[in-house]
């Protein structure tokens, strides 16, 4: 796919063209935005972005659809290891609701998104915690006008096809290699546009996301450079506290603490503290052998805002001061490192145009 496409792509992405309106979910006299203890049990943004943000990307994956019906889902499972699917989280913000699945339709006639979440099991309330009813409380605190079961998600599916002029889904990615599973996402467009006689199938449009997401707004930049401020703050605080015969783990324990006190919640990545023989492991899994002076310890760390992450690497001396021929060889490496700053700049298209990256 060409370069100039990917511009013209990203161009459009960034206009924000307004045709795709969503219906909003509105409050009424005696039922109004769920806050606190009332908001327990319902998925709403986790983060310092509001509904508005979410829905303005929706109608932004809408109008570069064009037309069909795409699905989304969120990861299957949700906790300390495993974590929201990004592209789900970035059009709705739920960061905690497993199981859930998104329906973008840009030419129903009437609803243009769903929201689909897995059924309330009241055993499962009690061991993991509340889940809320569906209602219009849910409506306004999930900023969706029509939230659904999942069981409901094959017909609302087979519907929206039937009214859209091609009679297609959309596929919005990942594209995987033949080794890898099937994304759920195209193996449910598959079977129901099978369901559905003279159907026009599939359409890919795996390009429209990774173009969107590149591209940050003034709030996300925030965010990063949040994460990136949190990720110096442990660096920092490793620099000044490693000492002889400090073990590695001890080291990442400084880190991470930071980045907890700091306001990061999550890691980006499992942190790497490696010294000695250890720092040129480029991925060392073991933390527990003790640094010496005159050794170098390298740590690759990163801090996660609201699913925005950072992800730094330095390597410095145990004892506070490196030898000789240490500061020779980090010299160097800061040269190429500044060099490589000096020599980015935006990529040039045809006609002029900068091209998303």
């Amino acid at each position: 796919m060409s370069h100039l496409f990917f511009s013209l792509v990203a161009a459009a992405v960034l206009a924000g063209n307004k045709g795709i309106e969503v219906p909003v979910p509105q409050e009424t006299p005696d039922v109004k935005m769920p806050a606190g203890d009332e908001a327990r049990g319902i998925p709403m943004p986790t983060g310092t972005l509001g509904h508005e943000v979410y829905r303005e990307r929706r109608q932004r994956v809408m109008e570069e659809m064009g037309g069909g019906v795409a699905v989304l889902f969120g990861a299957d499972h949700i906790g300390s290891d495993d974590r929201q699917d990004m592209d789900f989280y970035y059009l709705t913000g739920f960061s905690h609701e497993a199981g859930a699945a998104l329906v973008l339709a840009p030419e129903n006639p009437r609803w243009k998104e769903y929201l689909f979440l897995q059924r309330v099991d009241p055993e499962v309330n009690r061991w993991d915690g509340e889940r809320a009813l569906l209602g219009r409380c849910m409506e306004l605190g999930t900023g969706f006008a029509k939230v659904y079961r999942t069981r409901s998600l094959g017909g609302v599916l087979a519907r929206s096809v039937l009214t859209s002029e091609e009679q297609e889904m959309v596929f919005l990615g990942p594209v995987v290699g033949y080794n890898r599973d099937e994304p759920k996402e195209l193996d449910v467009s598959r079977k129901v546009t099978g369901r559905i006689p003279g159907s026009g199938g599939v359409r890919l449009a795996h390009e429209i996301l990774p173009l969107m997401r590149q591209v940050h707004d003034d709030a996300e930049i925030a965010l990063i450079q949040q994460a990136i401020d949190i990720t110096g703050q442990g660096l920092e605080a490793a620099m000044t506290q490693v000492s002889d015969g400090v073990r590695e783990y001890e080291l990442k324990e400084i880190i991470e603490g930071t980045f907890r006190r700091s306001g990061a919640r999550r890691l980006a990545f499992g942190s790497i503290v490696g010294s000695g023989p250890n720092g040129a492991v480029l991925h060392y899994p073991f933390d527990d052998r003790p640094m010496r002076d005159g050794e170098l310890v390298l740590c690759d760390v990163g801090a996660e805002v609201e699913q925005y992450a950072a992800d730094v690497t330095r390597t410095f001396p145990v004892s506070g001061r490196f030898t000789d021929r240490q500061r020779e060889l980090y010299e160097i490496v800061l040269r190429a490192h500044d060099a490589g700053i000096a020599a980015c700049r935006p990529a040039r298209g045809a006609g002029g145009a900068s091209e998303a990256l």
